[in-house]
């Protein structure tokens, strides 16, 4: 595995860490409870905040990685 490769498969990891972790609340809410994030049992202002990192950074690594062999933009 190249480095190009190695980086891209980290945004893609990044980016699907970061979706569930603030899709999953928002569910949660709808059912009833309170919107709270999680990250590292962190407060949940800093939890978002967090997982914004993550999925900027997740998105900024795919974007500037060459794709997989065989992969299409």
């Amino acid at each position: 595995m190249s480095k190009n490769e190695g980086l891209r498969f980290i945004g893609i990891v990044l980016f699907i860490f970061a979706v569930q972790g603030l899709i999953r609340p928002l569910f949660s809410m709808f059912v009833g409870h309170s919107l709270t994030f999680n990250l590292f049992y962190l407060p949940s202002a800093v939890s978002f905040v967090l997982y914004v990192t993550i999925l900027t950074v997740g998105i900024l690594l795919v974007n500037k990685t060459k794709p997989f062999d065989g992969e299409t933009k």
